[in-house]
């Protein structure tokens, strides 16, 4: 509510938008989705969670497992900001946060599919367990229509629009 708001005085002109304002903003809504979170699972919590009891687990073999998850993750954030680390050698920095922008917006594409994984994986795995292919068949064919309903409008609102989603940057 609070991004969208900030976007249209963005928008309206009211604002003039910097670095510091852009930081507030993230901030702010960073604090504000937190704070919605947190009563959310205040209220969905079972009153005995409390006061329950949690085993102790070993810590060596925490301390064990954290350095290959540690190295996992900094390899996918590397990952994902290594072309813009390495553009920004060659290139201007407006032209390299151009092309973030346009990267950004283009990552929009796969919110439908990260969406139909998520409620179709379960099923997906369960149907294969049991041996049901015929259900299965029909179940992916399903899931890969409604990512393509999802993408195509995402895709054509930025082939359309593209330069004038950059134009607000």
């Amino acid at each position: 509510i609070l991004a969208f708001a900030a976007i249209g005085a963005l928008l309206a002109g009211s604002w003039p938008l910097s670095p510091p304002i852009a930081m507030a903003l993230h901030v702010g809504s960073a604090l504000f989705a937190f704070l919605i979170g947190a009563v959310l699972l205040r209220r969905c919590c079972p009153p005995g969670l409390a006061t329950a009891i949690v085993p102790q687990a070993d810590s060596s073999d925490w301390r064990r497992a954290v350095w290959p998850l540690a190295i996992i993750s900094g390899l996918q954030v590397l990952s994902q900001t290594l072309d813009i680390v390495i553009l920004s050698i060659w290139h201007p920095a407006e032209q390299v946060g151009f092309y973030k922008i346009a990267v950004s917006a283009a990552g929009l594409a796969v919110v439908g599919l990260k969406a139909v994984n998520l409620v179709f994986a379960p099923q997906v795995a369960r149907m294969h367990g049991q041996g049901e292919t015929e259900r299965l068949s029909r179940l992916v064919a399903l899931g890969n229509g409604t990512c393509v309903a999802i993408t195509i409008p995402t895709v054509a609102a930025l082939a359309v629009w593209g330069k004038e989603l950059l134009a607000l940057f």
